[in-house]
């Protein structure tokens, strides 16, 4: 009888557990190669220019709860100079 109350409470925290449950997703850019700095942040300052970019994207228009992403990003070199560490 011991288990079967165990096994009852084990079943009802899973169900009051899932009707709440939210997750959250990993951000999908088809259009990656616009912003190298969300793939590899290194990337930042590795160019002479400043650069920045915008990407949204919208995926599944018109189902309720469908993802939506954005990310900005702006980067460029801190100095103009050659670093000598002599």
């Amino acid at each position: 009888m011991n288990s079967m109350i165990k096994k009852g409470f084990a079943a009802a925290a899973i169900l009051l557990g899932s009707l709440s449950a939210q997750a959250q997703f990993e951000p999908q850019f088809t259009q990656y190669m616009f912003n190298e700095m969300f793939i590899n942040p290194a990337y930042a300052g590795s160019r002479e220019q400043v650069a920045a970019t915008m990407l949204y994207r919208n995926q599944w228009v018109g189902l309720e709860g469908a993802p939506k992403t954005q990310t900005a990003s702006i980067n460029g070199p801190l100095m103009n100079k050659n670093w000598d560490l002599d």
